[in-house]
């Protein structure tokens, strides 16, 4: 077998998945009885470089295992669906936005109702010093809908919310924030960063109106590209680039 043909990445998992059973397995042995005599007759069972090299070796197979577990794990967590309610969402969200680096993947899209909600939980992670540079793009229920189905007092506070945001917007000037209004009747809502992470949430009834409670998030990491994931990242682009391009559309820095 010619070298390149060989799969670099599986060779590294196999020594990685053998490395635990390799450790376990020797420090089974030095407690084999003859094989703990001989090391003894050898001078070897009690030198200090023997006890060094057995503590490094139950250290190594301690983490090379915890490591094999947490890939495991991630990914069965990767091939199902993650529900989360609204606080896990946020947390979740603010973790995967700190860690995000590349200037390209500082891009947060929010198709929201009325951002009872979200605009605090934004607010609270662009006033930290370390976060520059992104491009926020968000959509909310327009003042001016005519929709039997949105609860009263919606309208109002989607559009107080806006004016937060301007507010906000005209004061700092590390980011960019733009709003637009949309009129139609949401059918979902949620959050996609830059790196394509994706939190999806439908929107519930509550008789004969929309209703804010109950929400389950879908939570789709950036690395999640089965058939599911690929269909709900289509969805929610399609309806937040009907929300974007209504002709409510207006920007936040200028509804003030």
């Amino acid at each position: 077998m010619r070298w390149s043909t060989i799969d670099l990445g599986a060779v590294g998992r196999k020594v990685e998945g053998a490395i635990p059973t390799i450790g376990l397995g020797l420090l089974v042995a030095i407690q084999v009885p003859y094989v703990d005599t001989a090391l003894t007759a050898l001078n070897i069972r009690e030198s200090p470089s023997f006890t060094t090299t057995v503590g490094a070796l139950s250290l190594i197979a301690l983490l090379a295992g915890q490591r094999r577990l947490d890939r495991v794990l991630t990914s069965a967590n990767a091939d199902r669906a993650q529900l989360l309610d609204a606080d896990e969402t946020y947390r979740m969200l603010k973790v995967r936005a700190a860690a995000v680096k590349r200037k390209s993947d500082k891009q947060l899209d929010i198709l929201g109702l009325t951002l009872f909600s979200a605009w605090p939980q934004l607010q609270f992670f662009l006033e930290r010093d370390a976060t520059r540079e992104w491009n926020i793009r968000i959509a909310t229920l327009s003042p001016d809908a005519d929709l039997a189905t949105v609860p009263s007092g919606w309208l109002e506070e989607s559009a107080s919310n806006a004016r937060q945001i301007a507010e906000f917007n005209a004061r700092h000037a590390d980011n960019e924030l733009d709003v637009a209004f949309y009129s139609f009747q949401p059918g979902l809502h949620g959050f996609r960063l830059g790196n394509g992470d994706l939190f999806i949430a439908f929107i519930r009834w509550d008789g004969t109106e929309l209703s804010k409670k109950g929400f389950q998030y879908q939570y789709l990491p950036a690395e999640r590209t089965d058939k599911l994931a690929v269909a709900l990242r289509d969805g929610f682009d399609n309806w937040f680039t009907q929300a974007r391009a209504g002709v409510a559309k207006q920007q936040a820095v200028n509804s003030v």
